[in-house]
């Protein structure tokens, strides 16, 4: 009777230890469905980024490439702007060479009376003849007055001479004309004109120290 009263507590304490095993089974299995769950979340979510990440690679790419074609054609678009810019001013000193050929026999004369329906050249001639003292007939091409009027002074005088020779007489003697109202100078195209104004200054102190410029 012992035995089996022995033997009924050994199934009871053999039952109860089961008991326990089926729950730390059936807990583990459950702990094991939610890792499994987690780790399948977790790749999804680990393919999610490796994909966003290739597509972010592709876009990157895709914008370099871009950005490297705009740098191209930046720089394209610059050379040709260097080729056209220097164009232009290959340009501009040809015509501005063609303009001071076609002045090179040119003087202007300031300060000369201005009436109507003058004879500019008789007019001119003689004031060759008594404010320059000069004698000699000088030939001229063409002479004119200034269409533009800036004041109430006289229009200057454009005249060209058909030869040099003619022409440095005349402006060799406006030093005749220091302390009087008229002047005599070379023509010049716009450009070259504001160019030599910067340099007026040093000629002046340059003459003033004696030198022959």
């Amino acid at each position: 009777m012992k035995k089996i009263d022995n033997i009924e507590n050994g199934l009871k304490s053999l039952t109860g230890r089961v008991r326990v095993l089926e729950k730390e089974v059936r807990e583990t299995k459950e702990k094991t469905a939610e890792c499994e769950k987690s780790a399948e979340t977790i790749n999804q979510f680990y393919e999610q980024i490796k994909e966003k990440n290739e597509q972010n690679t592709m876009e990157i790419k895709r914008l370099q490439k871009q950005q490297e074609l705009a740098e191209y054609n930046a720089k394209c678009a610059e050379n040709r702007l260097m080729e056209v810019l220097e164009t232009q001013e290959s340009l501009r000193e040809r015509v501005e060479n063609v303009q001071c050929r076609s002045m090179k026999r040119n003087l202007i004369f300031h300060g000369i009376p201005e009436t109507h329906n003058e004879e500019i050249e008789a007019k001119l001639k003689d004031f060759f003849h008594h404010s320059l003292k000069i004698t000699k007939s000088a030939e001229l091409a063409n002479v004119h007055r200034f269409e533009k009027r800036y004041n109430d002074r006289p229009r200057p005088i454009v005249a060209a001479f058909l030869f040099q020779k003619d022409l440095e007489l005349v402006r060799d003697s406006g030093r005749l004309l220091r302390g009087t109202s008229y002047g005599i100078n070379e023509q010049f195209p716009k450009e070259v004109e504001e160019r030599r104004k910067i340099l007026y200054p040093a000629l002046k102190d340059l003459k003033r120290a004696g030198h022959r410029v």
